[in-house]
């Protein structure tokens, strides 16, 4: 099995960014307008990726199909940000006056994200049944 970690390494400034970007403008649900622009710019990086937009207003189905039969994955991300004020001082801060900070889930965004560099190291073993 091949080594990810050195790739995972060059890829980390990226996630930590454009994780800090998210965070410094959360959007709460139905409203993600700004985030759904942001993934969506991702996305249409991937080589072969089908996507679906404005789903339940803005959310996103992304599918990335294989040639062959067999197990596929599938991953989630929320999108929305919890309707509640950020106590923190990080210099990543919200800069959104409504209260309203990131969900939990911000760190899976950036890193199914980040599938867009690694898609050629990683074998697309599925296919729509």
């Amino acid at each position: 099995m091949r080594d990810l970690r050195p790739l995972l390494d060059k890829l980390l400034p990226d996630l930590v960014d454009f994780r800090r970007d998210l965070h410094q403008h959360p959007e709460c649900s139905y409203r993600e307008e700004r985030t759904a622009a942001r993934v969506l710019e991702c996305l249409e990086e991937i080589p072969d990726i089908e996507l679906r937009t404005g789903v339940a207003g803005t959310g996103i189905v992304a599918t990335l199909a294989g040639d062959k039969a067999g197990p596929c994955v599938a991953l989630r991300a929320d999108m929305d940000a919890l309707p509640i004020e950020e106590q923190s001082d990080v210099p990543h801060r919200s800069q959104v006056a409504v209260p309203c900070t990131p969900a939990g889930t911000t760190g899976i965004r950036p890193a199914w994200l980040e599938l867009r560099k690694c898609s050629p190291h990683v074998s697309t073993n599925c296919r729509d049944p």
